[in-house]
């Protein structure tokens, strides 16, 4: 039986290793594999955003050097998903004294998503580290609710 998820895999414009990434995590969750399930999933989030990065133009008010930086770090074996990460958490600057905005994020994401981001990456943790919360199919499905609605 198919599940809900996979309907959704395979109705998103998702690139193919993405798309891999997830049927691997399916595989993982139908098994019971929880902790493997949830990791290879926020990979696979984490993958898209990676993607996107290197896809798309820079932002109208993010300098081109840190740009450039951005996509080179994403790229790097060592350092891209904390760089990806790391995109997600950054806000527009505003000048205090002007108001005036002199920086845009990388993503015109609101605040509560970015902290949605930052929980996922603490169970990611939770799994790749194999830490003391109990990881079990509902924090797999609960973030797979997340990728489908964000």
């Amino acid at each position: 039986m198919k599940l809900q998820f996979e309907n959704w895999i395979n109705n998103s414009n998702l690139s193919s290793s993405v798309k891999e990434i997830l049927d691997d995590a399916i595989i993982c969750y139908k098994a019971g594999v929880n902790r493997a399930a949830l990791l290879l999933s926020y990979i696979a989030f984490m993958t898209i955003l990676r993607e996107r990065i290197l896809l798309s133009l820079k932002p109208n008010l993010f300098p081109q050097g840190e740009w450039k930086k951005l996509q080179k770090n994403v790229v790097k074996d060592n350092s891209w998903e904390s760089s990806v990460f790391d995109a997600t958490q950054q806000f527009e600057k505003i000048n205090p004294s002007t108001r005036v905005r002199e920086k845009d994020p990388v993503f015109c994401i609101d605040e509560s998503i970015r902290k949605q981001i930052s929980y996922w990456k603490d169970r990611r943790n939770d799994c790749a580290h194999f830490k003391t919360n109990h990881i079990d199919f509902f924090h797999v499905d609960a973030f797979w609710a997340f990728l489908q609605s964000n």
